[in-house]
């Protein structure tokens, strides 16, 4: 088995991933990625035996590094089925961009796996509202039950939310004692995604107490942020959250919410995701590239994740 690596031209891309259920694969991805990080990007072909069995998009920086996703992840298109050599894939996108450093992070693909997996619940077609809340746990249906009786307004609409969006953020990150974002990181989604970047929150009359930020592309909704006022918890502010981004999003033809990423040591987020029936996918890695560069990549996590330490501890002086 011979395994190649070529560049997809844009109408053979268009027809072979127009459909792919997954952020990595819409146009206004690969517009972010420029518009925030200077990256290059373009949908990469995997090639057995010289026909296509596989389309991954590919975000690359010229002679330095090349990625799959940079700074996320994503699930390789599979065209034709058969076994795949990704750490073969890695190499050759090493040597076909011309690059120091490659590397690929996906779910639904054996691998080196990481601290990190994905929750992803899929639906099927013809969901009915009692089907969907069947597939979430016991405790979760009591929750958000729990929640209703709080009698709480859901709105889901824009960028005309985002302050509200944005305050509740800012009130996340301070109670880490981690740097918030600046406003401009959220105005990026909205010029990139347009309508397809949207907020769903819950209010306790005029005030929003809970918000989960989105991204849409085709059947694929992927929770980008979820954050909320602390003294809402024991309301189960999240759980009504949820609940409803899932109801709104199925009725708009979503069949596939990703819940993001997270530590596979942090049981209660985990449980959390999990209770809505969503599956824990392992988060796999691929890289190629000399070790020198693997040790600068490492040291530059450790100064990111010192910075944040120096600052949570000079928050609580």
């Amino acid at each position: 088995m011979t395994l190649t690596v070529h560049t997809l031209s844009e109408g053979e891309a268009q027809s072979r991933t127009a459909h792919v259920p997954d952020i990595a694969y819409a146009e206004e991805s690969f517009l972010l990625q420029e518009e925030r990080y200077g990256a290059r990007s373009e949908f990469a072909g995997i090639y057995r035996d010289g026909a296509l069995a596989a389309v991954i998009p590919v975000n690359y920086f010229p002679g330095k590094e090349v990625f799959s996703v940079h700074k996320d992840y994503t699930k390789p298109y599979v065209i034709l089925e058969g076994d795949i050599d990704w750490q073969d894939v890695v190499e050759l996108l090493k040597e076909k961009y011309g690059v120091a450093y490659a590397e690929l992070h996906f779910v639904g693909t054996s691998g080196k796996k990481t601290p990190l997996s994905a929750f992803i619940l899929e639906l099927a077609e013809r969901e009915t509202q009692e089907t969907i809340w069947a597939q979430y746990h016991k405790k979760t249906r009591n929750e958000v039950r729990k929640a209703e009786k709080s009698n709480f307004t859901v709105r889901a609409g824009g960028k005309e939310m985002l302050e509200d969006f944005y305050r509740l953020y800012k009130e996340n990150m301070r109670r880490h004692g981690t740097p918030a974002r600046p406003l401009s990181y959220f105005d990026d989604f909205f010029k990139q995604y347009k309508e397809k970047c949207g907020i769903i929150a819950t209010y306790d009359g005029d005030t929003a107490v809970g918000a989960n930020f989105f991204l849409l592309h085709n059947a694929c909704l992927r929770l980008a942020f979820n954050v909320s006022n602390v003294a809402y918890w024991d309301k189960c502010v999240n759980n009504l959250l949820y609940d409803r981004t899932i109801a709104w999003g199925y009725t708009r033809g979503v069949r596939v919410f990703d819940f993001g990423p997270g530590l596979n040591s942090d049981m209660s987020h985990n449980k959390f995701k999990l209770g809505f029936g969503a599956k824990q996918i392992p988060l796999v890695k691929y890289s190629a590239g000399s070790k020198w560069h693997a040790l600068k990549k490492w040291a530059a996590n450790k100064r990111h994740a010192l910075k944040i330490r120096v600052h949570k501890l000079t928050k609580r002086v």
